[in-house]
């Protein structure tokens, strides 16, 4: 079977750090937004033990079939993992595999506290009383789309969305363990996607606006743009898409690329331009730029010379 890992046996939860190469994470990238942690893995063949994760574990398995008895608690199950194939283990549940191939992952571990914000605020329940309930491997392209977006900001370092846009996908991917990985349900789920009728506040709306435009040269959060509103994330979110028809990462992206077309306009060099309106390098705010405005900066530079008129 190969050699076998065991990190901190019959100690407190741990994080994805802790359970990094000295235990059960082999070749492994980490990085940390906003409480949510992201790592990918490559794991050999053997054994692999943790006492339980300090929240819920949600891993996406990548590349080729991969053999392996897995156990969470005391249920186990012997499968095949494949393409898109998700594996769900609760905050503080002891778990275990035993691979007979190689295997690649994307893990994911969501503060339990989240899911109990959303719950008490979004559901009108009590948190105490719904669990996480594990999966071992289970089809679902659903989340395997949120965990390929985690990814994509894993490789760029944050750079790809930031980390208002990481603060949307994990609330996304709470909201889905909730619907079909929990004790709540999809009945008692549904009040998590009410429909409310009525967005922000013209003053909540001012508030939200204001600070977005006053920090989009910086990587703000989506728990720091709620917070200056003064509501939840879960709710911000809603009222805010609600209210303008865009969620609040989109909107920001919009009003960064609007702000550097305006000082490319003014005569700023491409470079400053997208480092003052926020985005990471001349790359990123063309990639933003090509989207939303159908050319790239330098050709919308080129025609407004040429015609004399702001062509954007």
């Amino acid at each position: 079977m190969g050699t076998r890992h065991d990190v901190h046996p019959g100690s407190s939860p741990v994080s994805l750090r802790e359970a990094g190469p000295d235990g059960i994470a082999f070749q492994s990238d980490l990085a940390s937004f906003g409480g949510v942690e992201v790592r990918r893995h490559l794991f050999p063949p053997g054994e692999a033990e943790v006492a339980g994760f300090g929240g819920h574990l949600v891993t996406l398995h990548l590349g080729n079939p991969t053999r392996g008895l897995f156990r969470q608690g005391e249920i186990s199950a012997e499968v095949t993992e494949g393409r898109d194939n998700v594996m769900v283990v609760p905050a503080g549940v002891p778990a275990y595999q035993a691979l007979f191939d190689p295997s690649e992952a994307a893990n994911v571990l969501l503060d339990a506290r989240l899911l109990g914000r959303l719950v008490e605020e979004g559901a009108g329940g009590d948190p105490g009383r719904v669990e996480v309930i594990g999966s071992f491997g289970d089809r679902d392209p659903r989340a395997a789309g949120i965990m390929r977006a985690f990814l994509l900001e894993l490789e760029s370092g944050g750079r790809a969305g930031g980390a208002l846009y990481v603060g949307a996908l994990a609330q996304e991917l709470a909201v889905h363990l909730l619907r079909y990985h929990s004790s709540l349900g999809r009945r008692g789920a549904r009040h998590l996607a009410r429909r409310e009728t009525v967005g922000l506040s013209k003053k909540e709306l001012g508030t939200a606006v204001d600070f977005i435009e006053g920090n989009l040269s910086r990587d703000f959060s989506l728990s720091e743009v709620a917070g200056a509103v003064g509501l939840s994330t879960h709710h911000f979110a809603r009222l805010f898409r609600l209210s303008t028809g865009l969620a609040p990462h989109q909107y920001a992206v919009r009003r960064r690329a609007e702000r550097a077309r305006d000082l490319l306009l003014g005569g700023s060099p491409p470079g400053l331009a997208a480092m003052e309106a926020g985005f990471y390098d001349q790359s990123h705010l063309g990639r933003h730029f090509k989207r939303l405005f159908g050319t790239t900066p330098k050709r919308a530079l080129e025609e407004s010379a040429k015609t004399g008129k702001n062509v954007l």
